[in-house]
């Protein structure tokens, strides 16, 4: 189930019941909450929810809505690509593409460079980067270096500061 901004919990209830530590992204109650005692560390349930007045909230949208007053308009990127980490100076808002943009190199890459594939029978290696859903052709060439050449330039010109090569 979707929940409007309406349906949420107000951002002055949400100061009333918690405190969030930037330095280390975890929310602490300040109050106490059905099971667990003021002072008591909230920890994400299934890595990704803290549960708030019976809904559960992604952490990461929690920490943005806490620090901004508003909820973040398409998803939360985790810069380090660890979704455990909710420092805020680890979030940023990003759309869908952006926050796909940022995954790590896949653990089927066989070429050990994101974004290149061999093609064993010219035994060249070809570029690719997916851009609005469309996978787009960089170029052939004699290796996989210059073939990551052309995805890093590629990354950059598309996705900015939300390229990543690794």
């Amino acid at each position: 189930m979707h929940l409007t901004d309406a349906d949420k919990i107000s951002h002055d209830r949400l100061l009333s019941l918690v405190s969030y530590d930037p330095a280390t992204g975890l929310f602490t109650n300040l109050v106490r909450r059905s099971m667990s005692h003021a002072g008591t560390v909230l920890r994400p349930r299934k890595r990704v929810g803290i549960c708030i007045d019976g809904l559960l909230y992604r952490t990461s949208h929690l920490v943005w809505f806490y620090v901004h007053g508003t909820w973040p308009v398409g998803m939360i990127d985790h810069i380090n690509n660890n979704p455990e980490d909710n420092r805020i100076c680890n979030l940023r808002e990003a759309t869908k593409q952006q926050n796909g943009q940022n995954r790590a190199i896949s653990k089927r890459n066989k070429s050990g460079f994101k974004g290149v594939t061999r093609v064993t029978e010219a035994n060249r290696w070809q570029a690719h980067i997916k851009v609005n859903d469309k996978k787009i052709y960089l170029g052939s060439f004699l290796t996989p270096e210059e073939a990551y050449e052309a995805y890093i330039s590629a990354a950059q010109q598309h996705f900015g500061e939300y390229a990543r090569f690794v």
